[in-house]
């Protein structure tokens, strides 16, 4: 079992690029409805698609993770989340942006079974509680990076180039992705497990609520 800063690395970035789509069309709100006309209601509509997305095609595309291993499905979505973001930067319309959005909900999806099968394969047990905080640790970032890109891009450049920046940071997070083997493990037989499945549905719960209060503020910080 390999662990190192080189994969709590990969893995925290990926995750945060992951998001950067949705938080950075919130903390452009400004420029987006100056230039085209996105209202409240249409930077609601773009965020709840990207999320619905996620929600969506997370559990299929957890399946396309245990097969292709988190290394395959980690580079792929980082590719995935800077294509979308490519997409974003070149907008024409409102309806443009709302389907890029849709779109990037999609490697965001992939990109978390992919950290968290990373973190189980290549963390050790006892290490694993502070790997997986690091890991949730990218939301916040990304929504430091998205209020950062304001002043710093937008202000001075153009909001364009903003997510031009981002798609960047994409690939690099891309790149850093270790090459690690990977075997996909032997199918086990399931136990039923009520405890189990009732501690599953209020962590999800929990989680939910928490990730709503969160991503609600990133999304409408700037509104």
């Amino acid at each position: 079992m390999r662990s190192g800063p080189a994969v709590l690395l990969a893995v925290v970035s990926v995750v945060t690029v992951g998001v950067l789509p949705v938080f950075l069309v919130g903390g452009l709100a400004v420029q987006l409805r100056s230039e085209l006309g996105l209202s409240v209601s249409m930077i609601g509509l773009a965020g709840s698609a990207f999320f619905a997305v996620s929600a969506l095609f997370a559990r299929p595309l957890a399946s396309v993770t245990e097969r292709v291993g988190p290394m395959v499905a980690l580079r792929v979505a980082a590719i995935g989340s800077a294509a979308c973001l490519v997409g974003l930067a070149v907008a024409p319309s409102v309806a443009w942006l709302i389907a890029a959005m849709c779109l990037a909900g999609a490697p965001n999806a992939l990109s978390q079974p992919a950290a968290n099968e990373m973190l189980m394969a290549r963390v050790p047990a006892g290490r694993r509680a502070f790997a997986f905080a690091v890991k949730q640790s990218a939301v916040p970032a990304s929504t430091l990076l998205a209020g950062l890109a304001v002043p710093a891009i937008a202000l001075t450049i153009g909001w364009r180039w903003a997510f031009v920046f981002a798609a960047a940071l994409g690939l690099v997070a891309a790149l850093s992705v270790p090459r690690l083997p990977w075997r996909r493990p032997a199918p086990q037989a399931r136990q039923a497990s009520v405890s189990a499945g009732a501690l599953l549905v209020a962590l999800a719960a929990v989680t939910g609520m928490g990730a709503a209060a969160v991503n609600a503020m990133g999304t409408f910080v700037t509104i």
